[in-house]
């Protein structure tokens, strides 16, 4: 099981959370806690239905600076916090350009990196950076303990809402007390949403692309792989790694699952 697609016009990977449930049979609360790709390209109608009908309240931009100015959220009267994970520009996370010849030289400079397998590599490197950097622990750091102070609907983004939006959703459903299967099966369920949308790109592009494209718009359950090594090496485990770099203890945690979880009835 993943998480339920809200289906708005501009996004693709837009995740209500409140379909999960953890390891004690408990929910998370509805309509409070969203992930999602970016939303420069939403509708006034999706900004009703995310305003209206999941209260929302703020939003998390995980994406650097560049991005955030290229294509600003279209999202008004709600709180919009700018926490970049990671501070530079980084090629097969930040899509330079705006147009359609700029992402074709993108993904023939991808394509041809080092080997068949280097935009894979590439994505393992990001994942190491979203644990390792300062710029990373200081956005989540953030975003969770803001969380915990918030009222009304959150959602959290990147650009794709899988990396650095995935990272800070395996980090809300580990406090939340999730067991990892439903963890990583929410994690690789972009793969599901975003297959109607790379198919109409492998079609214009060339099925030549097709592993480039998947590199740049899915997931792999390896880049999890790669994730948890790191934490365990430079921090023995998850729970140090929040600890030590997030501040989260274990009363955050116990408030944190209050404020979030209940059991759920037939409404």
């Amino acid at each position: 099981m993943f998480s339920k697609r809200i289906v708005l016009n501009g996004t693709e990977n837009t995740r209500t959370l409140s379909n999960l449930v953890n390891k004690d049979g408990l929910h998370i609360k509805d309509n409070l806690l969203i992930r999602s790709d970016a939303l420069h390209s939403i509708t006034l109608e999706d900004e009703e239905v995310l305003k209206n009908e999941y209260n929302l309240k703020q939003v998390f931009d995980l994406r650097n600076i560049t991005e955030s100015d290229i294509k600003p959220d279209k999202i008004t009267n709600v709180k919009i916090f700018n926490l970049p994970v990671l501070s530079k520009e980084t090629i097969g996370v930040t899509k330079k350009g705006n147009d359609q010849k700029d992402f074709a030289d993108f993904l023939k400079a991808v394509k041809e990196k080092e080997e068949p397998r280097g935009a894979n590599k590439f994505m393992q490197n990001v994942y190491t950076q979203v644990v390792v950097a300062e710029s990373a622990s200081t956005a989540y750091k953030t975003f969770l303990h803001e969380l915990l102070k918030s009222d009304g609907a959150s959602l959290w983004h990147c650009s794709a809402g899988k990396d650095r939006a995935g990272f800070a959703t395996i980090l809300v459903l580990y406090i939340l007390d999730f067991d990892m299967e439903t963890i990583i099966n929410d994690y690789l369920g972009t793969n599901h949403y975003y297959t109607p949308k790379v198919d109409r790109m492998i079609e214009h592009f060339g099925v030549e692309y097709t592993d480039t494209l998947w590199s740049v718009f899915g997931v792999e359950k390896e880049y999890l792989e790669v994730l948890f090594n790191v934490i365990d090496k430079n921090y023995g485990s998850f729970d140090n790694y929040l600890l030590k770099e997030l501040e989260i203890d274990n009363n955050f945690k116990q408030e944190f699952k209050k404020k979030y979880l209940e059991v759920w009835t037939w409404k």
